[in-house]
């Protein structure tokens, strides 16, 4: 039997997603992982486990190799950005399709990201990466409040925040050194990545190869944090404004020896033009994908898959209508409940989904971790479609549970 092996996850958006169309697809999902309690049982159904060190590129690709000395492997990949390193190697390795391992590298640490970017001549904000809270505070007032400071390895806006203090520049750095491993135990390097904030709006261009698949508009919860509460695809931009979007996005692509398979560009549209927040080497989070299949016809999954398992990739576009998605967002911790109003009633509803229950929220961190839940709402116009999102959202509630109430 033909075998695709993951590296990880997800253990939301398209995680599992991968693994059902794997199996869809006639192959079996193999997928390699060091701790099988970070998954939910529904998270790898169907998929055949294999207990394995994922802590580096090298060790990953060891197990891949023992593994493909006795299958036949079509592919490797992983649904998580943590991960893009360990699958070019391990690609690499095996003599498999797969991206540019030296390209990832240097594009999964966004320091080395916005140097590459910086000398090819494409716009990034002002930045410094410091190694001390003190290094943290000359770096803002150099660049100018307010500032983002973040870890330059990262993914779903976990530790960024807009500072607009010297204070807060400090605090925020120190609690960023005192952190040696991520939320998957990875270690991470011991500096913050300082960066002039970029007023405008938000937008991320999706790409597959070197071809342009659609602008997704952003929608950010409020300040320090950056949790992305929303996205509509495709973004209602004028035809300038998309063009630059899109032509920057691929010069960034070029310059980070990048182009094979999904990526995630996020851009900030300043009065200085377009400029790159972070280039991710992967296909979108927020359940995007979902959202340009719905309103494009193109199956993004799909996609990835048949080019990981060396077949040409199916792009074809036979739907035009627009798609939006608004997360139910949790505001407090505790255990809460949900109240969904009058949803069912909504049109242009196609989803509405709780991401656990019973819903306990131990502790907010201010990045993705705090959704719990999203709606899809599709229709034929990009302003009723986003509004209907936000109507139906509104209609939801999250409620302390009475045992919690003291």
């Amino acid at each position: 039997m033909d075998h695709l092996l993951f590296v990880e996850g997800n253990t939301s958006g398209t995680g599992s997603e991968f693994i059902r169309r794997t199996r869809a697809l006639g192959w079996l999902p193999v997928v390699l992982t060091a701790d099988l309690s970070r998954y939910r049982p529904e998270d790898l159904a169907g998929a055949c486990i294999i207990p394995a060190d994922t802590s580096t590129p090298e060790a990953v690709a060891k197990h891949c190799l023992t593994f493909a000395s006795d299958h036949f492997v079509r592919g490797v990949w992983s649904s998580s950005e943590y991960y893009m390193e360990h699958v070019a190697l391990a690609a690499r390795k095996l003599g498999l399709p797969g991206p540019n391992f030296a390209g990832i590298r240097r594009c999964r640490n966004k320091y080395l990201q916005c140097q590459r970017l910086l000398e090819r001549g494409v716009q990034v904000p002002a930045f410094r990466l410091v190694n001390s809270p003190g290094d943290a505070a000359i770096a803002a007032t150099q660049l100018g409040l307010p500032v983002v400071a973040k870890p330059p390895k990262g993914s779903g806006s976990i530790g960024v925040r807009l500072c607009t203090t010297v204070a807060e520049v400090c605090e925020h750095a120190e609690a960023l050194l005192a952190v040696s491993r991520n939320e998957r135990g990875l270690p991470i390097p011991q500096s913050v990545l300082i960066e002039t904030f970029l007023d405008g709006p938000e937008y991320s261009v999706e790409t597959f190869g070197r071809q342009v698949i659609g602008i997704t508009k952003k929608h950010l919860g409020s300040p320090p944090n950056f949790i992305e509460t929303g996205h509509d695809f495709p973004a209602a931009l004028p035809e300038a404004a998309a063009r630059a979007a899109s032509e920057t996005a691929l010069a960034a692509l070029k310059a980070l020896g990048l182009g094979w398979g999904p990526a995630h560009t996020e851009i900030r549209l300043s009065h200085q033009g377009p400029a790159i927040i972070e280039v991710n080497p992967r296909l979108a989070g927020g359940n995007i994908p979902a959202l340009v299949k719905l309103a494009t016809g193109v199956d993004l999954i799909q996609s990835t898959l048949q080019l990981v398992a060396g077949e040409a990739p199916t792009l074809c576009s036979n739907i035009r209508r627009f798609a939006s998605i608004r997360f139910v967002v949790a505001s407090e911790s505790g255990s809460l409940a949900v109240s969904p109003g009058y949803l069912p009633d909504l049109p242009g509803l196609v989803e509405f989904r709780i991401y656990r229950e019973p819903l306990e929220i131990p502790v907010l961190h201010g990045d993705f971790r705090d959704r719990v839940g999203h709606v899809i709402v599709i229709g034929s116009s990009p302003h009723e479609t986003a509004d209907a999102a936000d109507n139906a959202c509104s209609q939801i509630t999250l409620l302390r549970r009475s045992a919690d109430v003291n």
